[in-house]
């Protein structure tokens, strides 16, 4: 369904078409749907605390047809105390990834890192957000 504005004796309204042709009746198509993803698991992570995971977090965003979205912001967000990402922010390359290492935090238990992808650029993200899950182990002694 395509929506256009419509003028008719000076009141102005929204008019919606289904089916309609933009290059035939000047509306405007709907924009693109996006999906942020994870590439790898999002649960069953493990390392001690207070060490960096081995590897990449790798998060795509991927058009429906599975073409990489470019230029997305796309944020890393740690929950526990010491944790952090490296980068904290990055944007979507030509394929559509972003990657960052994950270091635990100091606590031993659960630990999360939230990865968002800002809306905008002429899509719509359908998930704007994704977590991660690992478990940081107590260091040996």
């Amino acid at each position: 369904m395509w929506r256009t504005t419509l003028a008719v004796g000076g009141l102005l309204g929204t008019l919606l078409i289904p089916g309609c042709v933009p290059t035939v009746c000047g509306c405007s198509p709907p924009p693109p749907i996006a999906t942020l993803a994870v590439e790898g698991p999002t649960q069953g992570l493990s390392g001690i605390a207070g060490a960096e995971l081995p590897g990449l977090i790798t998060v795509a965003v991927r058009l429906s047809g599975g073409t990489g979205v470019a230029g997305v912001a796309v944020t890393f967000a740690v929950d526990a105390p010491g944790a952090t990402t490296t980068p904290s922010s990055a944007t979507t390359d030509a394929t559509g990834r972003a990657r960052t290492t994950w270091r635990l935090g100091s606590t031993v238990g659960q630990q999360r890192l939230t990865i968002s992808a800002a809306p905008g650029g002429g899509y719509n993200i359908t998930n704007p957000a994704v977590t991660v899950v690992a478990f940081a182990g107590a260091p040996q002694r």
